[in-house]
């Protein structure tokens, strides 16, 4: 782990994004009683509160989603789903 101060995070930002980029743990201190922890933001993070209108937190989870993708083109290839009846029985058997 490297620590080092702000105004040296500041000096030379982009080469310390890129350390982390590669794998580098990074800890700036600010004074004598404050830490910040750099770390990369990845796939599965969550960078909005939720931003579903529905405010289900099932559509939050990128996972979820992917799952729901898969379960839906799957469907609509194997069992011809083409009437709106039809995939709004498929829909509701998801829940």
């Amino acid at each position: 782990m490297l620590v080092i101060s702000t105004r040296e995070f500041r000096a030379n930002q982009k080469a310390y994004l890129d350390k982390v980029d590669e794998g580098l743990s990074l800890l700036i201190q600010r004074g004598k009683n404050k830490s910040y922890r750099i770390v990369p933001v990845g796939d599965n993070d969550k960078l909005v509160s939720n931003p579903s209108p529905s405010h289900d937190s099932f559509w939050d989870n990128k996972q979820n989603l992917d799952q729901l993708d898969k379960r839906i083109k799957a469907a609509l290839k194997e069992e011809n789903l083409v009437k709106v009846e039809d995939i709004d029985g498929f829909l509701r058997s998801l829940e």
